[in-house]
Formats: structure tokens, C-alpha cells, sequence
């Protein structure tokens, strides 16, 4: 079983048909069975809802929501009320729900996906990848066609806070959710908020 996850919030409604795509993408060209995951606030409307449901059903294949408000209020909280600190930071809170992953999966692995990522390809190859005991599989910026030098002026670069080399797109993510678990107890979000 492949798990693919997506972390949503909607204020506007449109953003369902970018996670809809990404997810019909996915399904569409792997034959493997497939649980999708959708990490969402309050405001997945309930049509929205049922639309990702008939992605899923229409490929014989799972979906499960989770209402990251509901069942990590204090994680929400506690990232709400870091995102001011971060200046020049661009994202939302809802890019921050990927990284509650491992506390609402119950599987050792899974893939993350923004919800305008389009797949062309049989997603099992990612899936297979061997983390050789990494926690997790990401390609670095400057691999993407940035430079190191522009890599600098993203805050946590400018900061000090993360090497330019070790800065990665967080958009497509193979996670190792046992290894991202240990340590503890602590959730990916506390290393990163």
C-alpha cells in the first residue's frame, strides 16, 4: 500500500481543484493501491470533500481526511503563533501540516505531495526508493535550477539557520515516518517551526 499525502487549507474553494488534479495524476498512472491522505483546516468545504472522495472512489482506491484544527489544536497554535517570527516568511500555516504527518499516519512510510505537483509517472517508483536509513528523500533547490547564491535569500538560508546546500523543495517529500518519530516523541513540526 502507498500512502501519497497532501496538506490543504481552501479559504477561497479553488485550491480543492489543484489537490483533485495532483490526486486524479497520481491515480491515474499507478497501478499499485494507493490511501491518500489530506491534512485540511476547517475550511475544506464539505463539496470539496466529496469531490477528492469521487477521485478516489473512481480509481477503486482510498482517501482519508484529517482536520488538522480538530486533532493537533496545539500544534496549530503553536505554528500560528511562530509564523510571525519568521519574517520574510511567504507560506501559510498549511504548509506546515505536512509535517504532522507522522503523527496522524499509522504506516512507517509515506509520500508528500503539494496539490499543484502533477505526477506522469508511476508514483511506486518514488515509493521504492531506499532511504539508506534516512529520514527522509527531497531534492536540494539548487537542483531545481537555483543557485546557491539565490538559495541565500531565502530566510532560513539568510539566517544562518539552514546550510544553502541542505536547503530542499519540501514539495515532493519521500518520508521515513518511523525514523522522523524517533527521537523521542517529537513531531517533525518541532524541528522546523
Amino acid at each position: 500500500m502507498i500512502h501519497v499525502c497532501y496538506g490543504l487549507r481552501d479559504e477561497s474553494g479553488k485550491y480543492s481543484k489543484y489537490a483533485g488534479t495532483s490526486i486524479q495524476s497520481v491515480l491515474d498512472n499507478t497501478q499499485e493501491e494507493i490511501t491518500i491522505h489530506v491534512l485540511h483546516d476547517s475550511t475544506l468545504s464539505k463539496e470539496n470533500r466529496r469531490k477528492l472522495s469521487m477521485i478516489a472512489y473512481n480509481h477503486d482506491q482510498e482517501i482519508q481526511f484529517y482536520n488538522v484544527e480538530e486533532l493537533a489544536p496545539d500544534a496549530i497554535e503553536y505554528i500560528k503563533d511562530q509564523l510571525p517570527r519568521v519574517r520574510g516568511y511567504w507560506g501559510t500555516v498549511a504548509s506546515f501540516f505536512r509535517t504532522l504527518i507522522p503523527k496522524f499516519l499509522d504506516s512507517n512510510r509515506a509520500i508528500y505531495l503539494d496539490t499543484d505537483i502533477l505526477v506522469n509517472l508511476d508514483i511506486n517508483e518514488l515509493w521504492t526508493v531506499d532511504l539508506e536509513g534516512k529520514p527522509l528523500a527531497a531534492v536540494p533547490e539548487f537542483f531545481t535550477g537555483l543557485s546557491i547564491r539565490n538559495a541565500m535569500g531565502f530566510p532560513p538560508c539568510r539566517k544562518n539557520l539552514v546550510d544553502p546546500h541542505d536547503y530542499f523543495n519540501a514539495g515532493v517529500m519521500l518520508m521515513d515516518l518511523d525514523q522522523i518519530r524517533g527521537g523521542g516523541g517529537h513531531y517533525l513540526f518541532s524541528k522546523v517551526a
